[in-house]
Protein backbone atom coordinates (compact mmCIF):
# COMPACT_ATOMS: atom_id res chain seq x y z
CA UNK A 1 0.00 0.00 0.00
CA UNK A 2 3.01 2.48 0.46
CA UNK A 3 4.86 3.51 -2.71
CA UNK A 4 6.68 6.76 -3.08
CA UNK A 5 4.65 9.96 -3.13
CA UNK A 6 3.13 10.48 -5.79
CA UNK A 7 1.93 13.51 -5.01
CA UNK A 8 4.60 15.46 -5.17
CA UNK A 9 5.33 15.20 -1.21
CA UNK A 10 8.27 12.69 -2.17
CA UNK A 11 7.24 10.82 1.27
CA UNK A 12 5.42 6.97 1.30
CA UNK A 13 2.09 7.23 0.33
CA UNK A 14 -0.66 4.88 2.18
CA UNK A 15 -3.90 4.75 -0.26
CA UNK A 16 -6.75 4.04 2.10
CA UNK A 17 -9.54 1.42 0.91
CA UNK A 18 -12.52 2.94 -0.42
CA UNK A 19 -14.28 0.83 1.69
CA UNK A 20 -12.74 2.82 4.89
CA UNK A 21 -15.28 5.00 6.56
CA UNK A 22 -13.20 5.64 10.21
CA UNK A 23 -9.32 5.85 11.09
CA UNK A 24 -8.64 6.01 14.09
CA UNK A 25 -5.12 7.10 15.31
CA UNK A 26 -3.49 7.04 18.97
CA UNK A 27 0.19 7.69 19.91
CA UNK A 28 2.09 8.20 22.91
CA UNK A 29 0.58 5.08 25.42
CA UNK A 30 3.74 4.48 27.10
CA UNK A 31 2.77 1.12 27.77
CA UNK A 32 4.53 -0.27 30.32
CA UNK A 33 4.19 -3.65 32.94
CA UNK A 34 4.02 -1.45 36.02
CA UNK A 35 1.32 0.21 34.66
CA UNK A 36 -1.06 -2.11 34.17
CA UNK A 37 -4.27 -0.27 33.65
CA UNK A 38 -3.51 1.48 30.71
CA UNK A 39 -2.75 -1.73 28.92
CA UNK A 40 -6.52 -2.59 30.18
CA UNK A 41 -7.57 0.05 28.07
CA UNK A 42 -5.87 0.00 25.57
CA UNK A 43 -7.30 -3.45 25.05
CA UNK A 44 -10.99 -2.33 26.00
CA UNK A 45 -10.16 0.30 23.21
CA UNK A 46 -9.29 -2.12 20.79
CA UNK A 47 -12.04 -5.09 21.03
CA UNK A 48 -14.98 -1.55 21.12
CA UNK A 49 -13.89 1.00 18.18
CA UNK A 50 -15.94 1.05 15.78
CA UNK A 51 -13.31 2.09 13.30
CA UNK A 52 -12.08 0.71 9.76
CA UNK A 53 -8.17 1.10 10.42
CA UNK A 54 -6.11 2.01 14.21
CA UNK A 55 -3.22 4.02 13.45
CA UNK A 56 -0.72 3.97 16.34
CA UNK A 57 1.67 6.64 15.90
CA UNK A 58 4.83 5.79 17.86
CA UNK A 59 5.75 4.86 21.42
CA UNK A 60 2.92 2.79 22.00
CA UNK A 61 5.54 1.07 24.56
CA UNK A 62 7.87 2.87 27.30
CA UNK A 63 10.47 0.76 26.01
CA UNK A 64 10.71 -2.26 23.47
CA UNK A 65 14.12 -4.68 23.43
CA UNK A 66 13.36 -6.47 20.74
CA UNK A 67 10.63 -8.55 18.92
CA UNK A 68 11.92 -12.07 20.92
CA UNK A 69 9.98 -10.64 23.66
CA UNK A 70 6.96 -11.05 22.64
CA UNK A 71 7.68 -15.07 22.06
CA UNK A 72 7.94 -15.04 26.16
CA UNK A 73 4.86 -15.54 28.30
CA UNK A 74 4.17 -12.19 29.75
CA UNK A 75 4.29 -8.02 29.51
CA UNK A 76 5.44 -8.02 25.88
CA UNK A 77 3.69 -11.26 24.87
CA UNK A 78 0.35 -10.11 26.35
CA UNK A 79 0.66 -6.94 24.36
CA UNK A 80 1.31 -8.60 20.84
CA UNK A 81 -2.04 -11.03 21.51
CA UNK A 82 -3.61 -7.28 22.07
CA UNK A 83 -2.38 -6.21 18.55
CA UNK A 84 -3.14 -9.28 17.05
CA UNK A 85 -6.52 -9.69 18.33
CA UNK A 86 -7.06 -5.75 16.56
CA UNK A 87 -5.69 -6.73 13.56
CA UNK A 88 -7.84 -9.88 12.92
CA UNK A 89 -10.85 -7.41 13.13
CA UNK A 90 -9.38 -3.83 11.19
CA UNK A 91 -6.75 -3.02 9.72
CA UNK A 92 -3.95 -1.89 12.23
CA UNK A 93 -0.99 0.50 11.16
CA UNK A 94 2.45 1.00 13.20
CA UNK A 95 4.81 3.98 12.71
CA UNK A 96 7.72 3.36 15.57
CA UNK A 97 8.87 6.24 17.92
CA UNK A 98 11.62 7.06 19.42
CA UNK A 99 11.25 4.54 22.48
CA UNK A 100 9.71 1.70 20.42
CA UNK A 101 11.97 1.83 17.08
CA UNK A 102 13.22 -1.86 17.41
CA UNK A 103 9.65 -3.34 16.93
CA UNK A 104 10.50 -4.91 13.94
CA UNK A 105 8.83 -7.06 10.90
CA UNK A 106 8.82 -10.43 13.13
CA UNK A 107 6.43 -8.67 15.50
CA UNK A 108 4.17 -7.15 12.72
CA UNK A 109 4.03 -10.49 10.97
CA UNK A 110 2.92 -12.15 14.45
CA UNK A 111 0.66 -9.69 14.80
CA UNK A 112 -0.67 -9.01 11.84
CA UNK A 113 -0.22 -5.19 11.51
CA UNK A 114 1.60 -2.97 8.73
CA UNK A 115 4.50 -1.16 9.62
CA UNK A 116 4.48 2.24 8.06
CA UNK A 117 7.19 4.68 7.43
CA UNK A 118 8.36 7.80 9.42
CA UNK A 119 6.81 10.02 7.70
CA UNK A 120 3.97 8.91 5.64
CA UNK A 121 0.89 10.69 4.20
CA UNK A 122 -2.33 8.80 4.66
CA UNK A 123 -4.57 9.63 1.38
CA UNK A 124 -8.28 8.88 2.76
Amino acid sequence: MSKPGAGGSGFPELHAPAGWGTVDFISDLHLHPDEPATVQALGAYLASTAADAVFILGVLFEAWVGDDAAAQPGFAADCAALLSSAASQRAVHFMAGNRDFLVGDALAARCGFTRIDDPTVLVF
